[in-house]
């Protein structure tokens, strides 16, 4: 992970913990360290969606999966 990644990363994880944006001695908080070491080994999962308009989504958790909604049981 480059260093500027990491830092953005840790800028957004932050914020989805604490509510609002870190200021530069937030980035030692031990838990969001933790976290951000979680993210590196694979253990949690760190999403990012950048729609073009609306609002930004930001997503942690252990697991994500896709699925495709063509092969979902239609509805009717």
């Amino acid at each position: 992970m480059k260093k500027k990644d990491e830092l953005l990363i840790k800028a957004r994880v932050f914020a989805l913990m604490r509510g609002r944006e870190p200021h530069d001695e937030d980035f030692t908080w031990k838990p969001l360290i933790e976290k951000v070491e979680h993210i590196k080994n694979g253990s949690l999962k760190y999403l990012e969606i950048k729609p073009v308009y609306g609002a930004q989504v930001c997503v942690l958790a252990e697991r994500i999966t896709f699925e495709n909604v063509s092969t979902l049981p239609s509805l009717e």
